[in-house]
Formats: C-alpha cells, structure tokens, sequence
C-alpha cells in the first residue's frame, strides 16, 4: 500500500491537511476601536475559518480514502479529481477571507495560506502516478 509512489504522495497530503488544522490559515488582529465594517470582518471571519477547517478535514478524510484504495486506480484517479477540486476550493476560499478582511492589495504572509498549493502539486504528482500504474497494468494485459 504505502510502497507504491501514489500513495506516498497521497500520504503527504493528508499530512499538510492535519498540518493546516493546527497552523493559522489567515489571521485577524483586533483593536479597541471596532467599527461596524469590522465587526462584519470578525463575522466573516469566524464563519469562513469554520468552512476552511471543514473543507480540510473533508480533504484528509478523502486522502487517506484515496490511499486505502490501492488496488482501485479508476476509483483513486476520480477521488484525486475531487481532491483538486477540493484543494482549489481551499485556497480560493483563504484568498477571500483574506481579502474580506484586509482588503485585495493585501497577500496572506502566513505558510498556511500557501500550502494547499503544494498539497495540489502532491496531487497532481498522484494522479501521474495512478495513471502511470494504469497503463502498465494495461499494458500488461495486452501481452497476454
């Protein structure tokens, strides 16, 4: 199971996704003078913080799926699918938070804003893999 390269890859993504649990995503620094504007920020704060760590779980659970599927690589090549797309989702959705709160000029300048990036590469990389294992197996079939 863990032998193969996929899922090595898939591994390391479901280890960035336990990571992003407990690194800060986006942060919101409070003061003593709040306007109305910013107490809204805080809102769409906490209720966008909530939706990242559910999407995050969402994408470990389905990673560590991925990987228990070895022996299903028409399965594991769709879940990584989900998984691009669910890693997208991710980082648009910190990329808004972000510039819900501080505005669009202004870049995320915490790490775990940034690695569901190299969770999509993880997966990409993945999704190479079962897709190269595949056509071996294809192949294979073929000389038989």
């Amino acid at each position: 199971m863990i032998q193969r390269i996929q899922s090595v890859y898939l591994f390391i993504v479901f280890v960035i996704s336990v990571v992003l649990l407990f690194i800060p995503m986006v942060s919101f620094e409070f003061n003593n003078n709040l306007t109305t504007n910013d107490v809204n920020n805080t809102q769409e704060f906490a209720s966008g913080n909530h939706l990242c760590m559910l999407v995050d779980v969402l994408i470990g659970i389905i990673a560590f799926l991925t990987i228990r599927l070895f022996q299903k690589r028409k399965r594991q090549l769709f879940l990584c699918w989900i998984l691009l797309i669910l890693l997208f989702v991710l980082f648009m959705l910190i990329l808004l938070i972000n510039a819900a709160i501080y505005g669009y000029s202004h870049l995320p300048n915490f790490i775990g804003a940034y690695l569901p990036i190299a969770s999509i590469l993880f997966c990409l990389l993945a999704r190479r893999a079962i897709r190269k294992d595949e056509d071996l197996i294809r192949s294979a079939d073929r000389l038989r």
